[in-house]
Order: structure tokens, then sequence, then C-alpha cells
């Protein structure tokens, strides 16, 4: 029954969990592929160029940013509904406030 590449050599014929051992590492494999494809070689972002990235920011400090402003909110407001921590972190970031008072 198993068809996958390591034979099973990790675990012997008669041992009962051979068959779903392997089949994880076909699941495994066939996920791995599935997401790395495009940066293997021959794939489409195997070799990306400076200038197709230039336009990104060279950090996550955003994103950090974000996250720093979710934890401290949780901390604070442990209570806080997942809309409502995510409302005022966009009320924050867009100064939508700011707006509507002026």
């Amino acid at each position: 029954r198993c068809c996958c590449r390591c034979r099973c050599m990790i675990l012997p014929s008669r041992n009962p969990f051979r068959d779903y051992f392997c089949d994880l590492l076909q699941c495994l494999r066939s996920t791995f592929h599935t997401a790395w494809a495009p940066y293997l070689p021959g794939g489409q972002l195997q070799a990306v160029d400076a200038s197709t990235t230039k336009l990104l920011p060279s950090t996550n400090v955003l994103s950090e940013h974000d996250f720093a402003q979710l934890d401290g909110l949780l901390r604070e407001k442990p209570n806080a509904t997942t809309l409502t921590v995510e409302s005022m972190i966009m009320l924050a970031n867009n100064k939508t406030m700011a707006r509507w008072l002026s």
C-alpha cells in the first residue's frame, strides 16, 4: 500500500501505523511542493531582481507596530472582542477620529 519514496524504512512493515505515517509523509511532501514550487528552480519567483522589489518596504516595522498595538490593547482590555480591538487599531492608524472632529 505504501508508495512514498522512503518506502517507510523508518517503521517496520508489521507496524500498524506504517500506512498512516506514509500517508502523512505524502501529504507533507505535496503540501511543501505546492507552497514552495514558485521559489524552487524553474519556478516563476526563483530569480527575482532588485527592480521588481524596489517599491517594497525593506523592513517589517509597520507590521511589528500593528502587532505591538494589538498586544497592548489585548493586555489593557482582555474582554474586548476581536472586532472591537481591530476597529480601535484601524481608528488609530487611519486617524479617522481627527477627521471626524475637524
